[in-house]
């Protein structure tokens, strides 16, 4: 049973976000560790402004999906309980519960994150002129990426003329910032998580990053459509270095889970662990 409709709709006339309001914090702290890190570098400055950028057009601006599933909404207890049921049957949260996406936010948040592409860029030039002409078909294109995955709408990016590679960036560019800090409030009991598969809790896809943390070297599985972050059994993964894979554990497979999944060592101090294990890795993926 799908509980899409039930929520409190947003009310006329509800005020947004102050454009004006300073940056959210941990983009902040994200932005500054960036700039540390580029820093007397010159092979790294044009980088580190792009990646500045991408970081401020994606996440300055909090995400609104509906219902909110914050502890403000007399009705998140029980859509949560809704989702938890979803799970232990393995229907990923967002086929129980499919959140409404502010349009002109998600179209602004779209048309921002574009606007960091070179005019000579002939994907971004392509891509430019069907968002301006066809805004609501950009919104259902994103809408199945969510629910149904990058297959869903290869093939129509194509008919359309688009690169689908540049497309998908965007999209999931739009939708980690929409729905960070909803994906980490789906998965933010990590014991009540009750979801034994590899791929993504939230909306289904395959894990893109795993993560082995601290001196137990957990796993931990990053999603980078939707932003969500679960823990997860050893898995086979390629290291970044060389193409070797990466631990000292027994490593083995899951279902859903190739050789392809890249896999890289995280070993933090407790104030890092704070900042990337949390709120940080839940924004940023």
């Amino acid at each position: 049973m799908n509980f899409t409709r039930i929520w409190r709709a947003k009310a006329p006339g509800e005020p947004e976000n102050d454009a004006n309001e300073p940056l959210p914090p941990v983009l902040s702290d994200a932005l500054a560790e960036l700039e540390r890190s580029s820093r007397n570098r010159l092979e790294l400055e044009a980088l580190g402004a792009t990646i500045a950028g991408i970081l401020k057009t994606a996440f300055a601006t909090p995400g609104s999906p509906v219902p909110s599933l914050g502890p403000e909404d007399a009705q998140s207890a029980f859509l949560l309980e809704r989702i938890r049921e979803g799970w232990s049957e393995g229907v990923p949260a967002v086929r129980v519960i499919t959140p409404a996406l502010d349009r002109d936010r998600l179209l602004g948040r779209v048309r921002a994150i574009d606007g960091l592409a070179g005019r000579d860029h002939a994907p971004a030039r392509g891509f430019r002129e069907h968002l301006r002409a066809e805004p609501d078909r950009i919104v259902e294109w994103i809408h199945d990426l969510l629910t149904a995955g990058e297959e869903r709408i290869a093939g129509p990016l194509e008919q359309h003329g688009l690169d689908p590679a540049y497309a998908f960036s965007i999209f999931r560019l739009a939708l980690l910032g929409e729905l960070g800090d909803w994906s980490a409030r789906i998965c933010g009991h990590r014991s009540e998580l009750g979801w034994s598969r590899c791929d993504c809790p939230v909306c289904g896809a395959a894990p893109a990053l795993a993560e082995s943390r601290g001196l137990e070297q957990q796993r931990f599985l990053r999603c980078l459509r939707c932003g969500a972050g679960w823990p997860g059994n050893r898995l086979r993964g390629r290291s970044f270095h060389g193409g070797q894979y990466f631990s000292n554990h027994r490593q083995e497979s899951a279902p859903g889970c190739g050789p392809e999944l890249r896999s890289r060592p995280v070993l933090l101090t407790p104030k890092q662990r704070l900042c990337r294990g949390g709120r940080l890795a839940g924004r940023i993926g």
